[in-house]
């Protein structure tokens, strides 16, 4: 049977042919630590008004929360003052018998956490707009203790007044605050929301010729009163008569009038007023008129909201606004609760009512609808409420869990053992999207302030981001398929999250290049954005169902989620879970220890009785929306009653890679096709799980969480948003790509098939990957029977790095498993072989070296190590050789069989082999980490390899040469040979990627172009100016001399080899300075191309004869603006080379979240980088916004074609070479079996 085979066809020009398979890379993602391109969300503001409780219980003698029995006369004060602030406040604590703890009143703990909060070392930045405000009321009024009182209108931290900052006013303010007596919660709430409303908490009686001041003499005598309560424009009481006229009484004239006062019938004068009038009673208990008057509006009859809250409709979408209620009690005088929220929601109050009480919990938790819902608010916004429980007195209320719905917050609280107060109160905080937290402690405040500010921004939405992969048909490897698989995740920088969600959707390539969605229709705009779309593994519609719930299969908002995500199958049908997910956790503990097996388990509704500390994030895996953190809390029927948790992790960089377990090959027509397929599609995410999903319908087959995840990350398995932590900590989880090693055999009804064939004959499919940076580990599963998977070893390098130890010398696992077969001692060896690693521990000379004698320089020193450092650094120079070389292991046990490295014994043989442990190789200049997958080549058709390329982040490139015909282990590998070195300290090149590999004919010697792009793709966001030392990032071309010679491998008469050192053609080459003439003498250098030599063949500027190779940089804004992130792909004699620039403008979304910098693909004709014709417009493409790898799509419906596809519409764009060229491809033997295959 045939297959197909790409044709090379000879350049006219330089008269070369290009003689062997090239290896094509059919899509990449971006490979690195680069979430510094997700840009973060703009809020519109976040505005918050602290609501605090100052009630006499926050400082009386029960305030202190001190064990009991503790003598009172224990009580000392211990003062602060902050002289450079001008901050100074009382404060008092008690210690109770021998314990030396000092128990601070609640009020002092509260001002200790503001002072931290706005000065402390991880302070509120600048950019939030805070305003103050606290009950009861300060003040003398009358009615004070029923009232609360707006202290600091909320204005940005950074804001001056009079020449102090917002932050400073805020904490002068809480310093000067002192203990009153009741709690009056209800009006404090009304109090903060009217503020930002813009409204007003008391009301006003309109009167028209009414009177309202009277006086009358009688005896000598004369009395005033005045009218304090109108009805239907009449006075209905009055005050009680007084000799003295008050200073206010009118000057107006007045009019006669008789009345009846005290019984009797009075005449005397009276004065009529037409107006607002606002008295005791339309004041009711409004704290409005003791607020502080910079609250007020111009004409004193509202309060004036804050700036950051008078926005346009798109600000709104993006700002967060709240309001923090701290209490320590049981909540009274609110009796007026009502009227007073009536007021405060203006327009919009005239529908509010409540049942009146003291406590005023009732109307609480009805004017808390009302913040929520923009529509029934006068802000039109959000306004998000928390509420926190001060003090010992809450100790027994539940804490809240943003992994948990609403309804299951509720039902903790309800089941508690709580008074009614504190469950209302716990309640109000879950109802109003807050939170609620029960503290006693300084660092209680601290922390339920930053996560009630973190989820004020909860509502701004992300971009959606992702790159597709257009897989090669295993069954017919020439032949592309004309689906792509697109992974899809929305970074949310800005947020506190340390897991990201995402998805895996799958669409058609159209002939052009294009993707399509199940309508057919192209949903990637001009600019790259992601549109609304029903990918093909959408469900068909479902009417009769609730069509905003994501949940239900086929409703309009599950088919828009679409994907992989749509299609999970959660939670337990008859205690059956419904999801398969595997792992290599052991069921129960090993000196309390739960420890890695070798059998893969299925988890299941078991865990709810197991003593597994882990298990709650186990059942969050399987669709329960628990408190994975409270495991004692779950039970049968709290699991029945949980939501169900639906959640993907990101596929940032573990590219999807098809699986073919059957089909059967067709040929009709002239045509090769396949039908009865049983496609899968693996990939890894960042919330820790390795994925498989039917390829057909999205539906997963199972899932696989390595009990490393469990270990390191078991908190990504829980809902994303409750996930805090900086952003320098995101998990990664299985971020790595995968490979997959696959035999095929025949059976009795025609099929090709990896499980069981012909003649009890058995097929392979293998799969082997890394965490990236998820951390150092590799798992090889055992996937030719889907329905029963099986590990096959897994790799975890521990202990220090040493030539004994060479697993400790490996970095974080980057590599992408290289699967090929070589003579392993005499015996053909199938084998994975991987780069050493990532560095992500060293530190930068200037960091290393800074002092750490004081206190105060240990600090400074741990500010500026990063989370993860090492290459995350630009100023890198890495000493410590981790993940330096190459590592081959036994593809079926994972033994390390060899290691080339710096960090190798030293040999005098070609390979060193000890008595015991791995051979290896060494070279002193092997010591930078190496994380792209290694380039293996069969240069004779064999089927085993004979060379090994790679580059480092030292900016080298490596050849290491495999004899696969020697005849003892010393003559396994050469020495390996530096061909490139641009090695320049921390300013040098770095090569994350995979160089390509092509070959052509000179003069009738073969040769072989090894070409290379550097990019700092753990920094893609560093540029340089002109002055500081770098180069810019470039592709690199080398003509490789020695790799088809025929005497490379020839031995001495002392089993040494001959070609090594000097008598290598290709080695240890430089750049020549850019514009420099080659002249006539070969030099060991590559020459520079340029866009006004690239593009004439005339004149080769960097001839075989007498250069190594050419090079071209890629310029931009500033030095290293545009890097290049992938490994150029060859088709043809045409090299394609994808870049990304920094310095675009990316897309930007809502609020301004998005993706910084855009990709390129850049066409150079082959193998000496220049056309015979065109020009940088014509023969360069924009391919989409962030890190895009250069993609090769299926030009015919056949999938026989090749063309370079696009991450956006590309319609309208013309003349463009990249989008015109089209590559045929020629028939060949499919490979079935290891002895078929030419690797």
């Amino acid at each position: 049977m045939k297959m197909k085979k790409i044709k090379k066809i000879s350049h006219q020009a330089q008269k070369v042919l290009a003689i062997m398979t090239i290896w094509v890379l059919v899509s990449t993602l971006s490979y690195a630590s680069d979430i510094e391109i997700y840009k973060e969300a703009r809020s519109g503001k976040v505005t918050l008004m602290f609501a605090l409780d100052i009630s006499g219980s926050m400082t009386d003698g029960d305030s202190y929360d001190s064990p009991s029995p503790c003598n009172s006369s224990s009580i000392k004060d211990d003062n602060f003052n902050d002289k450079t602030l001008n901050i100074t406040y009382p404060r008092k604590y008690r210690t109770c018998g021998n314990n030396p703890t000092k128990y601070y009143r609640r009020l002092d703990r509260v001002r200790d956490a503001m002072y931290q909060l706005l000065y402390g070392a991880n302070a509120i930045t600048d950019d939030r707009v805070i305003g103050l405000s606290v009950f009861p009321q300060d003040s003398q009024e009358s009615n004070a203790q029923s009232k609360a009182q707006i202290l600091v209108p909320a204005r940005a931290l950074d804001e001056k007044v009079n020449g102090i900052s917002q932050r400073q006013k805020i904490m002068q303010a809480i310093a000067a605050i002192k203990g009153a007596t009741y709690t009056p919660t209800a009006n404090a709430y009304a109090e903060a929301a009217s503020y930002l409303f813009g409204t007003k908490t008391f009301s006003i009686t309109v009167l028209n010729d009414t009177n309202r001041y009277r006086s009358y003499t009688v005896s000598g005598s004369t009395w005033y009163s005045q009218c304090t309560v109108f009805q239907n424009n009449l006075c209905t009481t009055w005050s009680t008569r007084q000799s003295t006229k008050p200073s206010d009484w009118p000057t107006t004239v007045s009019k006669n009038c008789s009345f009846v006062e005290s019984g009797s019938t009075r005449n005397g004068s009276c004065w009529s007023f037409t107006g607002n009038f606002i008295g005791s009673s339309e004041i009711g208990n409004s704290g409005f008129f003791e607020s502080a008057i910079d609250t007020w509006s111009a004409d004193k009859m509202n309060y004036q909201k804050p700036s950051s809250l008078i926005q346009n409709d798109s600000q709104k979408l993006c700002s967060g606004q709240g309001i923090y209620l701290l209490t320590d009690g049981v909540p009274n005088r609110g009796d007026q609760a009502s009227t007073t929220m009536k007021n405060a929601l203006g327009g919009n109050g005239t529908s509010f009512s409540c049942s009146a009480s003291t406590t005023g919990w009732s109307c609480m938790h009805e004017f808390v609808k009302n913040l929520l819902d923009s529509n029934k608010n006068p802000l039109g916004l959000k306004v998000k409420t928390a509420v926190v429980g001060f003090g010992s007195d809450f100790n027994s209320v539940p804490s809240y869990s943003r992994s948990l719905s609403e309804t299951e917050n509720i039902a903790l609280i309800d089941n508690s053992k709580a008074n009614t107060d504190q469950k209302n109160a716990a309640k109000l905080g879950v109802w109003g999207q807050g939170g609620w937290y029960a503290g006693t402690s300084v660092e209680d405040v601290i922390d339920s302030v930053r996560d009630f500010v973190n989820s004020l921004s909860t509502e701004i939405p992300a971009v959606t981001t992702g790159t597709a992969t257009i897989p090669i048909d295993q069954l017919n490897p020439s032949a592309l398929q004309n689906f792509a698989y697109y992974p899809q995740f929305q970074p949310t920088p800005e947020k506190n999250y340390r897991a990201w969600v995402g998805n895996l959707k799958k669409y058609k390539v159209a002939t052009d290049g294009t993707l399509r969605d199940k309508a057919s229709n192209i949903f990637v705009n001009h600019q790259g954005k992601i549109l609304n779309n029903y990918d093909l593994w959408s469900a068909d519609a479902v009417n009769g169902v609730n069509q905003e719930d994501e949940n239900i299969l086929g409703s309009d908002k599950n088919r828009l989620v679409g994907g992989v995500k749509s299609q999970l199958k959660l939670r337990a049908v008859n205690n059956n879970v419904q999801r398969k997910v595997l792992t290599d956790r052991a069921a129960s503990p090993v000196q309390n220890t739960y420890v890695d097996t070798n059998i893969l388990r299925a988890l299941d509704l078991g865990l709810v009785s197991s003593t597994d500390p882990a298990r709650g994030y186990l059942l969050s895996l399987l669709g329960y929306r628990v408190n994975a953190q409270a495991p004692e809390t779950i039970t049968n029927t709290s699991l029945n009653q949980a939501t169900e948790l639906r959640q993907v992790g990101a596929i940032m960089h573990s590219s999807p890679l098809l699986l073919t377990n059957s089909g059967k090959v067709t040929f009709a027509n002239n045509q090769i096709d396949s039908e009865l397929r049983e496609d899968y599609v693996l990939f890894g995410t960042t919330q820790g799980v390795l994925h498989v999903v039917d390829a057909k319908t999205g539906a997963e087959k199972f899932a696989f969480v390595p009990n490393a995840m469990v270990e390191n990350q078991k908190e990504a398995l829980m809902n994303f948003d409750s996930t805090v932590g900086p952003i320098d900590k995101l998990f990664y989880g299985v971020d790595g790509a995968w490979t997959a090693y696959s035999e095929y055999v025949n059976t009795a009804d025609n099929l090709l098939t990896v499980g069981d064939g012909l003649n009890n004959r058995v097929g392979k499919q293998l799969v082997y990957g890394g965490l990236r940076m998820g951390g150092r580990n590799y798992y090889a599963l055992d996937l030719h029977d889907m329905n029963s998977p099986k590990l096959l070893f897994s790799i975890k390098p521990s202990g220090n790095c040493t030539a004994s130890n060479p697993l400790g010398c490996m970095g974080q696992s980057w590599s992408k498993p290289t699967l090929t077969w070589v003579n392993w001692k005499g015996t053909r060896k199938l084998v994975m072989i991987v780069g050493g690693g990532y560095d992500d521990k060293g530190l930068p000379t200037a960091i290393s070296n800074m002092p750490e004698t004081t206190e105060a320089q240990r600090i400074a020193k741990a500010a500026k190590i990063k989370h993860y450092a090492g290459y995350e650094y630009d100023d890198y120079q890495q000493v410590n050789k981790v993940g330096a070389g190459v590592y081959m292991f036994d593809a079926w046990d994972g033994k390390l069989l060899w290691w080339a490295s710096a960090n190798a014994t030293p040999q005098t043989t070609s390979t060193y082999v000890p008595t015991t442990g791995p051979s290896s190789s060494y070279h002193a200049e092997m010591k930078y980490s190496v994380v792209s997958q290694i380039r293996a080549i069969d240069r004779d058709g064999d089927g085993l390899t004979d060379h090994l390329y790679f580059g480092d982040l030292g900016g080298q490139l490596w050849r290491i040469d495999l004899n696969n015909k020697a005849n003892n282990a010393e003559l396994f590998a050469k020495e390996p040979t530096r061909i490139l070195n641009l090695n320049n300290a921390e300013k040098g090149p770095r090569f994350y990627e995979m160089p390509s590999f092509s070959t052509y004919s000179h003069n009738g010697e073969v040769f072989a172009v090894v070409a290379i792009g550097s990019g700092n793709r753990s920094q893609p966001l560093a540029e340089y100016s002109t002055t500081a030392g770098y180069r810019e990032d470039g592709v690199y071309s080398i003509y490789d001399k020695d790799v088809a010679r025929r005497d490379l491998f020839n031995l001495n008469k002392n089993q040494k080899y001959e070609i090594e050192g000097a008598a290598l053609k290709t080695k240890n080459i430089t750049l020549l300075n850019e514009g420099v003439n080659v002249g006539n003498t070969t030099i060991n250098q590559l020459v520079d191309l340029n866009d006004n030599t690239r593009f004439a063949d005339n004149v080769i500027r960097a001839s075989y004869a007498l250069t190594q190779g050419w090079y071209y940089l890629f310029k931009s804004n500033l030095i290293q603006s545009e890097k290049i992130m992938s490994t150029p792909i060859v088709m043809r004699n045409d090299m394609y080379v994808t870049s990304f620039d920094s310095s675009k403008d990316g897309l930007s979304g809502d609020c301004g979240a998005g993706v910084k910098g855009e990709s390129f693909i850049t066409l150079f004709c082959m193998p000496y980088g220049q056309c015979k014709a065109g020009n940088i417009t014509t023969f360069k493409l924009n391919i989409g916004v962030g890190i895009v790898g250069g993609a090769v799509g299926a030009g015919d419906s056949a999938g026989m074609a090749r063309l370079m596809a696009a991450n956006l519409n590309t319609s309208g764009i013309s003349g463009n070479e990249i989008l015109k060229r089209r590559y045929q491809t020629v028939n060949k033997l499919i490979p079935q079996r290891w002895y078929d295959k030419n690797y």
